[in-house]
């Protein structure tokens, strides 16, 4: 906390994306993000943040996270999300709280994830890249404060694939149009 109404907070992530066969230490990344809000009243905290991750191939991927938390109404949230599942962060969430242990939402985020491709096929030891925009709806269950569960689906709109050989210069690229998207998660805290 800074002072009384002042939160920071700082969240290390180490990561390994890659195609099986491919090396996991050329296969790894690291980021970290950190972000100080402010409760400026009872239904409202927001802040400034940034997100720092490594890359592949391309050296750091700096950008501005918005920390939020906002009660429009009793029922209604507009806060960022946690993450849907294995992504790579934060995009904006606007909840519905059905009653005290569920909650109904929609949630969208940027998506840009390289992966390491094996030694074999058309770009051996290359990066593939997808970068797309997930937008999901998503059902939410926490029966305690020690308990969490998620599930979510949805499309990803947007989206582009590349295909990067091992000296970086891209030999593919392609656009689809729609995706489906789906998964779960589970948040137990001790």
């Amino acid at each position: 906390g800074i002072g009384d109404t002042g939160t920071v907070f700082v969240v290390p992530t180490a990561r390994w994306d890659g195609e099986k066969g491919a090396s996991s230490g050329d296969s790894t990344t690291y980021g970290l993000y950190a972000a100080a809000a402010w409760r400026l009243n009872e239904r409202l905290t927001i802040g400034p943040g940034i997100g720092v991750f490594s890359r592949l191939e391309d050296g750091t991927r700096l950008f501005p996270i918005l920390a939020i938390d906002w009660d429009i109404s009793e029922r209604w949230n507009l806060s960022t999300g946690r993450g849907l599942a294995a992504s790579q962060g934060p995009g904006l969430t606007l909840g519905y709280k059905l009653n005290e242990d569920w909650t109904l939402g929609v949630a969208g985020r940027y998506e840009d994830i390289e992966f390491r491709l094996d030694n074999e096929g058309a770009a051996p030891g290359g990066v593939g890249r997808d970068q797309s925009m997930p937008l999901v709806f998503m059902a939410r269950l926490a029966p305690s404060p020690k308990l969490d569960l998620s599930v979510f689906a949805g499309i990803e709109l947007g989206g582009t694939l590349k295909l990067k050989d091992s000296m970086g210069d891209v030999i593919d690229e392609s656009s689809y149009e729609l995706a489906p998207v789906f998964g779960a998660s589970f948040q137990y805290r001790f």
